[in-house]
């Protein structure tokens, strides 16, 4: 017991902390968070998948093909464009919703965890693309899929001219569903979306549902 009150990281959390996670002995919440690097202060909770998304993280792992559970969205901007705005609304989201700050663990090759980070920054790439063939890069961005623990989500922005930009959000679809994105970009390109809209977190949702 001393070991948790004095490790940096173990202080303070048990499994009881996680009891959707079902593990019932410290030493595997703590064997899981070594195994991935985790330092238990930086994780808000452990959460159960469903078997829609472990079917898609585990073809995730094993396609030799590109993934086709990541997705874009692009949207191209002409005129007067806010990339600072922009940056900060979608570090907004994140603080307010959990799923967007949930990446997967596996305890078991075939036995993935979500897992919800008390707070993480969005990645972003800020590109000068004049001139340059903009599909390629698209292209490449897509089969760049998503590895590690981390929420597998990024975000850039690409100048086309002096008057054109283009926002490219990448995700998996593990993380969020057709809906969900439809919800958060109402929240992000509308500067009152924040007060009139209840959060949205399907990743707690689904956990529910999976528990059921």
């Amino acid at each position: 017991m001393l070991n948790y009150l004095v490790e940096p990281g173990l202080a303070g959390r048990a499994p009881c902390d996680f009891p959707q996670a079902g593990n019932a002995e410290q030493s595997v919440l703590d064997r899981l968070l070594n195994k991935h690097g985790l330092r238990a202060n930086e994780v808000a909770d452990l959460l159960p998948v469903t078997r829609q998304q472990r079917t898609m993280l585990l073809e995730s792992m094993t396609l030799t093909e590109p993934d086709m559970y990541v997705a874009q969205f692009v949207a191209t901007f002409a005129g007067s464009f806010d990339r600072v705005a922009l940056m900060q609304a979608w570090s907004r989201l994140l603080a307010r919703h959990e799923t967007l700050r949930s990446g997967f663990v596996w305890r078991h090759d075939d036995d993935p965890l979500c897992v919800v980070f008390e707070a993480s920054e969005p990645t972003w790439q800020h590109l000068n693309w004049r001139e340059q063939d903009v599909s390629n890069w698209l292209v490449q961005d897509w089969l760049a899929g998503f590895d590690g623990v981390k929420p597998p989500l990024r975000f850039a922005t690409l100048r086309l001219s002096d008057e054109r930009w283009l926002f490219v959000w990448t995700y998996h679809h593990a993380l969020l569903d057709s809906q969900s994105v439809a919800h958060l970009l109402t929240e992000a390109m509308s500067p009152h979306a924040l007060a009139a809209l209840p959060a949205r977190d399907p990743i707690r949702w689904l956990a529910r549902q999976n528990s059921n």
